[in-house]
């Protein structure tokens, strides 16, 4: 086994060697000078919470950022590692090496309220001859759907309903504290 950083290596055998596998990885391209480091996501629009990462090219360089603009700076934090936004906000990052400084890097996230798209019923409303089951879907992520059948009693939709008389069913879909619009389908048994 072999580690190290080099631009190239020789591997030498007094024998014959059988080798199975051979793993190369590539670092990243070290910087030699000074940059500004970079907001993964770099600023933007977000429901929930969001992950925020810093990373910087200059090796060894130390990463503070702060609450604000570089004209109106709060209290200077060392980047450990990720940190998560819950609320619009602005920040503002440096990189350090020594004695030097980098440019400042400002972004800002902007926190849109959560939306959740209305369940989908399969098959639609329609008339019907023989027994059958009506399933739901979301498009949302991570939304849960609730049904009832009478637009008062709730339940949480888990299998497929089913239909064998006249029904109308209410849907709606929740994620959080945030739900849908409530949408229903009638279902009509035809007459034999």
């Amino acid at each position: 086994i072999w580690q190290g950083d080099a631009a190239s290596f020789v591997l030498n055998t007094a024998s014959q060697v059988r080798c199975t596998k051979i793993v190369v990885t590539i670092a990243e391209e070290v910087v030699e000078e000074l940059v500004a480091p970079v907001f993964s996501p770099n600023g933007g629009e977000f429901s929930g919470s969001l992950e925020v990462t810093l990373k910087c090219a200059t090796e060894n360089a130390q990463i503070f950022y702060w609450i604000g603009t570089e004209e109106d700076q709060g209290t200077w934090i060392y980047y450990r590692g990720p940190f998560y936004v819950t609320e619009t906000t602005t920040y503002t990052a440096v990189s350090m090496k020594g004695s030097e400084m980098s440019e400042y890097v400002t972004v800002t996230f902007t926190k849109v309220p959560q939306t959740v798209e209305a369940p989908v019923f399969t098959p639609a409303e329609g008339t019907f001859s023989e027994p059958f089951e009506v399933t739901l879907e979301c498009a949302t992520p991570n939304a849960k759907i609730y049904y009832s059948l009478d637009n008062e009693l709730w339940s949480q939709y888990v299998d497929p309903i089913p239909v064998t008389d006249d029904i109308t069913i209410w849907a709606k879909a929740k994620v959080g504290d945030v739900e849908s619009e409530v949408v229903s389908a009638t279902y009509t048994k035809l007459s034999s």
